[in-house]
């Protein structure tokens, strides 16, 4: 199975907007549970008598990096998909959907009617 040729204009917003607070979630977790790590290896290299004692730390640098770079890539993403929306004028059109005149019940013709 294969996407159609320029389906991910539509669909890269659709997943971006659904991910967006999970994403900052996970940023700014990351980002504390980091910095715990890396004031217990400041503090332990402090402490320690050799240089594996900094380990601990050096680890927190390199987490630091990589929650950094994520950071930066979501959120120029984030704009990015924004810019392209406003410059398209949304996200999905449907020209459609003012042709569509409700029925006498106030139904429309996408709407769907359940009977049980």
């Amino acid at each position: 199975m294969s996407v159609a040729p320029g389906s991910m204009s539509i669909i890269l917003p659709i997943v971006e907007r659904v991910t967006r607070l999970p994403g900052q979630a996970l940023v700014l977790v990351a980002a504390g549970l980091d910095a715990a790590v890396l004031a217990v290896g400041w503090l332990a290299g402090r402490s320690g008598d050799s240089v594996g004692a900094w380990i601990p730390f050096i680890f927190g640098v390199l987490a630091a990096i990589s929650i950094l770079v994520f950071g930066v890539l979501r959120y120029r993403l984030e704009k990015r998909v924004e810019k392209t929306a406003a410059r398209f004028g949304g996200l999905v059109r449907d020209p459609a959907a003012q042709s569509r005149k409700p029925n006498d019940d106030g139904a429309t013709s996408r709407d769907v009617v359940v009977v049980s």
